[in-house]
Parts: C-alpha cells; sequence; structure tokens
C-alpha cells in the first residue's frame, strides 16, 4: 500500500508539472501572437525558455522516480500490472 501511495504522489506531480507547462506555453504562445505590454519585464521573456526546460527536466527526473518505484515494487512481488496508471 505504501508503494500505490508514491505512485499515487508521483503521478500527481507529474500531473501537475504537465499542467505548469502547458500554462506557460500557452502564455508564449499569447505573448508571441498579441504581443506584450511595455511594462512586462523583457528579463522575464528571456528566462520562459529556460523555465520550460526545468520543468521538462523535472518531468524526466519524476519519471525515472516512478520506474524506481516500480523496480523496488518488482523486488517486494508486487504485479506489474498494479502501478499501472
Amino acid at each position: 500500500m505504501e508503494i500505490k501511495n508514491k505512485e499515487k504522489a508521483i503521478i500527481a506531480e507529474i500531473d501537475n508539472t504537465e499542467k505548469q507547462i502547458d500554462h506557460k506555453r500557452r502564455e508564449v504562445n499569447d505573448l508571441l501572437i498579441n504581443g506584450y505590454f511595455a511594462d512586462r519585464s523583457i528579463l522575464e521573456l528571456r528566462y520562459l525558455e529556460s523555465y520550460l526546460q526545468e520543468l521538462n527536466s523535472q518531468l524526466i527526473l519524476l519519471a525515472e522516480e516512478r520506474e524506481n518505484l516500480a523496480d523496488e515494487a518488482r523486488r517486494q512481488g508486487i504485479p506489474p500490472g498494479y502501478l499501472r496508471r
């Protein structure tokens, strides 16, 4: 049961990170289509790409963590399909 709870937490974090990426990409697309106000910081716009890369790196780490959890479950004798999304 502990492994299942860990997996639920990882999945929730993955979903949250994916939502952040989608939100930020929509924001970038909106800025590219409609332009941006002069009071918006140019520095903020410059670092959007690095922010998106950071979120994508976080997704990769979460996927690795989920794989490690599946390995741990396998070692404990939990069937492979038990932890499927």
